[in-house]
Order: C-alpha cells, then sequence, then structure tokens
C-alpha cells in the first residue's frame, strides 16, 4: 500500500504456523482481479488448428464430432495452461499478485496437499488459467478441399440416384399399362422396357 493511500476492505488469510497473513485492498482505482493481472498474458491470442487428441484429451469438446474431412480450429484449455508458467512469471514482481497467489496456497491446504512450492505454483497456474477463460474460442469447422470434394461428389451421386429412380419409375408404369389385361399388373414389366427404350431411340 502506498503512502496516503486507505484501505476499503481488508482480508487475512492463514499463513505457516498459524499466523494470519492480512491484506489490504486500497482505494477502488488500485483495487484489480486476477483476470486483471493475467490478461495481458492472454491478449492477442489466436485460434489455432485442433487436432484429433484435442478432441480426445478436452473434456469441453465431447459435445462435438471430430470428423477428420474439415480443418478444426480453436483455443482451449490447453492453450490457457500453456500459457499459464509465463502469465506466472510475470506477476511475480506484482506485489498485487501476492494476494492471489496466497488464496492458491489455501486452496492446496483444502485439497489435503502439502503447500510445497511446486503443489503451489501447479495451482496458481490452474487458477491464472480458470480467470483468464474469456480467451477461449469454441471450436470452428471449415471444410478443406478433400471435403469439398467429397461434399461434391456425394451431391452428384444423390442427383444420379433419384434420376435412376424416377427412370425406374417411368418404366414400371409403362409395363404396368402395356401388360395390363395380359399378366397381373407389375408382373412382367420387359415389354414396357423395350417399349421406352424404343421410344426414346425414335425419339
Amino acid at each position: 500500500m502506498q503512502s496516503g493511500e486507505t484501505p476499503f476492505d481488508d482480508f487475512a488469510t492463514l499463513g505457516p504456523g498459524g499466523t494470519f497473513n492480512t491484506w489490504g485492498r486500497v482505494s477502488p482505482i488500485e483495487a484489480t482481479t486476477l483476470r486483471d493481472l493475467a490478461h495481458k498474458s492472454y491478449e492477442g491470442r489466436t485460434a489455432r488448428t485442433l487436432t484429433k487428441e484435442d478432441f480426445q484429451n478436452d473434456p469441453r469438446l465431447k459435445n462435438y464430432a471430430w470428423d477428420p474431412r474439415y480443418e478444426w480450429t480453436g483455443y482451449l484449455d490447453s492453450d490457457l495452461m500453456k500459457v499459464a508458467p509465463g502469465a506466472s512469471a510475470s506477476l511475480s514482481a506484482d506485489p498485487r499478485a501476492a494476494y492471489f497467489r496466497d488464496l492458491s496456497r489455501q486452496k492446496v491446504i483444502a485439497s489435503g496437499k502439502k503447500p510445497t512450492e511446486e503443489n503451489i505454483e501447479a495451482q496458481w497456474q490452474r487458477d491464472i488459467a480458470d480467470a483468464s477463460s474469456w480467451a477461449l474460442i469454441d471450436p470452428t469447422r471449415k471444410a478443406d478441399d478433400f471435403a469439398k470434394m467429397d461434399q461434391q461428389y456425394r451431391y452428384n451421386a444423390a442427383l444420379k440416384n433419384q434420376e435412376h429412380i424416377n427412370n425406374m419409375e417411368e418404366i414400371r408404369e409403362a409395363g404396368k399399362y402395356r401388360n395390363s389385361g395380359k399378366k397381373g399388373e407389375g408382373d412382367d414389366i420387359s415389354g414396357g422396357y423395350q417399349q421406352v427404350v424404343s421410344d426414346r431411340s425414335a425419339a
């Protein structure tokens, strides 16, 4: 706290040996959050290409179906965690971060783990990433050239299949007409088929 500043809120956390660490927040202008402190480390982030492994390892992607025909992009929790060590290093010299790091230490104790430097740092980085969840970018997909070719192929195949169905219906109807009164309706459509072919040839 700088000279002349008046604390408007006090916080106490349990320190080593049962002692208390008291934290005084200064004026509202100086008050901040962990999200604010870590913001600079995550600003300017961009979506990256996602892999099949990303979909297998990230619980947030359980509602997305991986399809190799598409190019997937996004910014995931794993990306937040990759930046967290650098964010932690940059905040080590910021006295405002000491309070939030001490909260991370308290979480370690509450979880039943020993408050070793390694455990505290791991929790601190996790808290930094959680506070920076605003930087996440939901997965989006874009068809690559092969996917576009596949889509066109499927579309053309569907058109041909429908054309074949229409032709067969036309032939069947012609067969019913030519065979009426001779055999059971629809029993033999060969005459109708020959007639349709003949008619088309004449045209």
